[in-house]
């Protein structure tokens, strides 16, 4: 599993916007980044739709079975370079340096222990 940082960050460097604005919402835009996929069919639609949801569910951070994190990186790989910004050089970093994060089920750390 990965592990994702959903908290929003900062822009400072937007001296366009008001600082209340210079916000980066990582949440919503890993859920948008899903659907940059330009192979999707109907069924991949659906499945990709649950990971958006999860993600758009989870608080500061979600964790992501290899699958769906292969999704997201399909994602941002059907991204196209407009859209890749200096605001978006952190969601980018969080995502592909992302940590493995090693899950056991809790019926089996209960019988190894």
């Amino acid at each position: 599993m990965r592990k994702i940082d959903l908290t929003p960050y900062a822009l400072p460097w937007r001296e366009d916007l008001s600082e209340e604005k210079r916000v980066f919402a990582v949440r919503e835009s890993l859920a948008a980044v899903l659907f940059n996929n330009p192979g999707m069919d109907p069924r991949r639609l659906l499945k990709t739709n649950a990971i958006a949801e999860k993600i758009e569910q989870s608080n500061c951070y979600v964790l992501l079975e290899d699958a769906e994190y292969d999704a997201l990186v399909d994602g941002l790989n059907g991204t196209s370079a407009s859209q890749l910004t200096r605001d978006t050089v952190e969601l980018v970093r969080r995502v592909l340096e992302a940590p493995v994060i090693k899950v056991i089920q809790k019926e089996d750390q209960e019988s190894a222990s």
